[in-house]
């Protein structure tokens, strides 16, 4: 679908944009990286009157460590966040947790403060606005407001945010000493979104938990910051302790009734107190038709004449692997995500690659299929699959072949 028809300005300054704001209300809507917005508008979920694109506001951009913590401007995207030695240093679970924003096109053009202001209850990054005590910075024509995140976000899609504020920038206190963090997520798919997932940040002071705060997102209809977690702050952490904490969470703070999700929840809150305290216990795995959701598998292809073996997730598609893992990132395919056969669990499909030596002549590629001396993928996690690319530098996938 389309969306429908609306009226766009582009502002030349925050204040612009406020004017702007103030003028149309809640008929109006931002565009900062638009990759939640116009998909939105295109479904028709949402039909605004006029669009302010806020994208060419360089003054919302950047990363400033201070003397009291890290200030992000709104408009950072997530690839900036993934790639700063700021946030890697003073942010750790903010850096880990970027890596598991969908995918590197989201990624290079999302940005923080259009997650934090759309507010999905899947999304990573208002949970890690929780753990992290971060404080959320709002302008409007009458001046600034400083909300903590976990008063800003109000419910599904809903945040404190007025229709007449622009959230300009997100301040994360200075990272405490001897800190260690936790993040982990279930998902489908690598990128998916979240079936539930959890971030934790804690202090350890004598092999013990001084500070806890931790972080269920996809649970509700808001990232939850679990209460029960004060039950682990200043105890010896035994697993009496741990599954006290553990029931008192499942009835205070988990708000799904789904009992398969609450199991799950119990089984990473369990893997995180370990975690946090040294333990380099594994997160569980969850298990859907023989194979583990987050399982990996091994793998084996052949890239531009080069032997390639991989352990990835089950549910991995060859373009992505080529262009995340492999870093190539010329890979293009027609449809995307949706025709490009899995690494592991799918029926075979025939492509036709565009060879950049070849003058731009389509040539047959062979069907990808599994070795034939491997049992069949749905029996064996560790079924070797190999497959031919055809191309020297970057794999240039066109359009799929009828």
């Amino acid at each position: 679908m389309k969306a429908s028809a609306f009226n766009y300005a582009r502002a030349t300054s925050v204040s612009n944009a406020l004017e702007l704001l103030h003028a149309h209300g809640d008929r109006a809507k931002v565009l900062s990286g638009g990759q939640s917005l116009m998909p939105a508008m295109n479904l028709r979920l949402i039909s605004p009157e006029l669009i302010v694109d806020i994208g060419e506001l360089t003054e919302l951009r950047g990363i400033a460590v201070t003397g009291h913590g890290v200030r992000i401007g709104a408009l950072t995207r997530h690839v900036d966040l993934a790639r700063s030695g700021e946030i890697a240093a003073h942010a750790p679970l903010l850096a880990e947790a970027i890596a598991h924003v969908a995918h590197p096109a989201i990624r290079n053009r999302g940005t923080l403060g259009g997650s934090l202001a759309h507010a999905d209850p899947a999304s990573e990054l208002p949970a890690c606005m929780l753990v992290l005590n971060a404080t959320i910075i709002v302008r409007g024509q009458t001046g600034e407001r400083r909300i903590a995140a976990q008063d800003f976000f109000t419910g599904i899609y809903e945040t404190a945010l007025s229709p007449e504020e622009l959230l300009v920038a997100v301040e994360l206190p200075a990272r405490p000493e001897n800190s260690v963090h936790f993040f982990h997520e279930f998902a489908r798919r690598h990128g998916d979104y979240a079936i539930l997932g959890l971030a934790a940040q804690a202090i350890v002071e004598g092999g013990a938990l001084a500070d806890l705060r931790l972080a269920f997102f996809a649970v509700g209809d808001r990232p939850v910051l679990a209460k029960a977690a004060r039950k682990l702050v200043g105890v010896a952490l035994t697993p009496a302790v741990v599954a006290d904490a553990c029931a008192a969470l499942a009835k205070n703070s988990i708000r799904t009734t789904i009992s398969r999700r609450r199991r799950r929840c119990a089984g990473i809150w369990q893997s995180a107190a370990g975690s946090l305290c040294g333990n380099t216990s594994r997160p569980p795995r969850p298990r859907c038709r023989g194979i583990g959701l987050t399982a990996h598998v091994q793998i084996s292809l052949e890239v531009n004449g080069e032997r390639v073996d991989a352990h990835v997730l089950p549910r991995l598609n060859l373009a992505d692997f080529l262009r995340e893992h492999l870093q190539l990132t010329g890979t293009h395919v027609g449809c995307e995500h949706g025709g490009l056969r899995r690494l592991h669990g799918a029926r075979q499909r025939r492509y036709r690659p565009r060879l950049p030596d070849a003058g731009g002549a389509d040539a047959e590629m062979p069907p990808l299929r599994p070795s034939r001396d491997c049992p069949t993928p749905a029996r064996s996690p560790t079924c070797r699959l190999r497959f031919a690319t055809a191309t020297r530098c970057s794999a240039d996938f066109a359009r799929r072949a009828c």
